[in-house]
């Protein structure tokens, strides 16, 4: 139900921004997963050169720094969104695979590392991409495993401490915290995307274009309705059917653009007289329907002369000028008291009828017809 600002105006929906779609929101996230993977590469860098790690390890955790940040210009310059997907979760696979061999194989502390590894893959590239990561992680584990136990190969340059432990423990929460955050970020830009899209889609389905007001499908559909709960309330419901003078003149005088801006015209100044309970609809060319709920006949006719009559004092601005229009207006009610509720279909004939005598009577008025009486007509 419409006519104020924020009911009146169905046409102001929020409109999503075009282009945006599930790819842009990964690329929002590889470009904040390389960001965070370079914070921790970083960090992990300046605490293993100040607790005097062998330099190897300093030197893969560069690499890995390295790799990262050219998957960051891959996303950011040049848009690459997969490559840098992957590159960065190359680099934290080659972080913690290579750091893991070399500071206890299978019984290091950074081997945790590696569960990591398809989180960041799948949060960055994808669930198809990322189930490969699984693999690639799965198999690593256990072929350090093999190494170790199977091969007896042992490259450990420094053995695991309890600090090591400590600090791999309490990174991983942070990590995968953060890496839950970014997919969060992910799911709700998708899903704003989302909902700006049904809203977007809904708009289409029950506007029209031209005038910003509900188009025919959605009147009658919400007339059904109206008039199913004025049966219940025993009240009545009226329904305008107006309809624009000689307006095939003015586009033949003017042009459509001239018409089209009357019909604009025409709904701005219906909109500002009418209430906030009615629905005001356009049913096609120049011809606009209003549902009147808790509206008797008389009632209906008063509201639809004092609109005649406004419409036809008020100039419409048009690119030709201030132009004066005039309608013709059907006026039809049905009680919904002690009988059958009518189809809106049904009702909109009764105010077509109406219209039609306010046509042959002269045009520029207000002609009624009751739902009994269009019954009767109907049968005659």
């Amino acid at each position: 139900m419409v006519t104020k600002r924020d009911k009146n105006k169905p046409g102001e929906y929020l409109l999503p921004a075009m282009g945006a779609t599930y790819r842009d929101s990964l690329i929002h996230v590889t470009r904040l997963g390389g960001i965070t993977a370079a914070l921790f590469l970083s960090f992990f860098i300046v605490l293993y050169w100040l607790l005097g790690f062998p330099h190897v390890i300093v030197l893969i955790d560069l690499a890995a720094l390295a790799l990262d940040l050219v998957g960051l210009v891959l996303v950011n310059r040049l848009h690459l969104h997969k490559p840098a997907a992957h590159l960065i979760t190359f680099a934290i696979y080659f972080s913690a695979l290579g750091i893991a061999l070399l500071t206890g194989g299978i019984d290091a502390s950074s081997i945790i590392w590696m569960m990591f590894v398809p989180i960041a893959a799948i949060i960055m590239a994808g669930i198809g991409d990322g189930l490969v990561w699984v693999v690639v992680s799965v198999s690593s584990i256990l072929g350090v495993y093999l190494l170790n136990r199977g091969m007896g190969i042992d490259l450990t340059l420094l053995p695991t401490t309890s600090l090591d432990r400590m600090i791999d423990l309490t990174s991983i929460p942070v990590v995968i915290g953060t890496a839950i955050w970014l997919n969060e970020q992910t799911k709700a830009r998708a899903m704003h995307h989302l909902e700006n899209a049904q809203a977007l889609l809904n708009h289409l389905a029950t506007i029209d274009p031209l005038t910003n007001v509900f188009n025919r499908r959605y009147f009658f559909d919400r007339a059904q309705i109206e008039l199913e709960i004025a049966a219940l309330r025993k009240c009545p419901t009226s329904i305008l059917l107006l309809d624009i003078d000689h307006f095939k003149r003015v586009n033949d005088s003017y042009g459509h653009n001239i018409g089209d801006q009357i019909l604009v015209g025409l709904v701005a100044i219906c909109q500002q007289s009418l209430r906030e309970m009615d629905t005001l609809a356009r049913l096609g060319g120049e011809e606009f329907v209003i549902l009147l709920p808790e509206t008797g006949l008389a009632k209906a006719r008063r509201i639809a002369e004092c609109l005649r009559l406004t419409l036809a004092c008020t100039p419409i601005q048009t690119d030709a000028g201030p132009l004066k229009v005039t309608v013709s207006i059907g006026v039809t009610s049905h009680k919904t008291s002690s009988e059958i509720t009518l189809p809106a279909d049904q009702l909109v004939q009764g105010a077509d009828a109406a219209m039609y005598l306010a046509k042959r009577a002269g045009r520029n008025r207000v002609a009624t017809l009751r739902d009994h009486e269009y019954k009767q007509r109907s049968t005659d």
